[in-house]
């Protein structure tokens, strides 16, 4: 709903898929959580980041990548489907 409003996309997972897939490296992805430039993340229920890339069947995003997301959010929310991140 934030895309149709006006935000930007700061991180699309299907489209990371095929760019991880062709060899671009995680660093690039995890500009999205560095300094906080994505205030807020709405993510689905469950671990953050952990789902697998569904074209190589490998994990899409690493444990080092998962454990810096953590050092700068928070969950704040969590409703039924969704929860929210938030910068520390």
């Amino acid at each position: 709903m934030a895309i149709f409003q006006g935000a930007p996309l700061h991180l699309d997972i299907p489209s990371w898929m095929d760019l991880a897939l062709a060899g671009i490296p995680e660093s690039i992805a995890a500009r999205a959580i560095e300094h906080c430039n994505v205030k807020a993340w709405i993510i689905p229920l469950g671990e953050p980041f952990i789902q697998p890339n569904w074209l190589s069947r490998q994990p899409l995003f690493s444990d080092e990548f998962r454990a810096e997301f953590r050092s700068h959010y928070s969950l704040t929310q969590e409703d039924e489907f969704y929860q929210v991140w938030t910068c520390k």
